[in-house]
């Protein structure tokens, strides 16, 4: 029986899968050509320092979700590349491109809050009173 319904229905849906796997990855190609230069580009200055910052992992992949997230933003060809110099956000951007205003006066970049749940760190300590007496 599952065998059968296998054999009737992937014929079918295999191919509208892949076609739809292919149409969402063009449509969103802009964002992900800026997150994987500015992942590769992150690793390599890592590789060459020979040491993992987690706190610029976190800020860069920070900065990349608030982009990304933000339907003004998303997707957009101008924005090239994301980079950290410091605890600074640089951008590769198009001069004349009208992003570059709203993202530093509304998404604030260059300051990540504390609030922000991927510069929080994973692990917090524990107290208690039980542990105590």
């Amino acid at each position: 029986m599952i065998r059968f319904l296998r054999r009737t229905t992937r014929p079918v849906l295999r191919p509208i899968s892949r076609t739809a796997v292919v149409l969402l990855l063009w449509s969103q190609r802009h964002t992900l050509a800026l997150w994987f230069r500015s992942v590769r580009d992150e690793f390599m200055h890592q590789t060459s320092r020979r040491g993992t910052d987690v706190r610029r992992w976190k800020r860069l992949l920070s900065a990349l979700w608030r982009i990304s997230s933000d339907p003004r933003l998303a997707n957009t060809p101008e924005l090239r590349r994301i980079a950290l110099d410091g605890d600074t956000v640089t951008l590769d951007a198009s001069e004349t491109w009208h992003g570059r205003y709203l993202l530093d006066s509304q998404l604030n970049l260059t300051k990540i809050p504390a609030d922000d749940p991927l510069a929080d760190d994973p692990v917090r300590p524990v107290h208690s009173s039980i542990l105590a007496s």
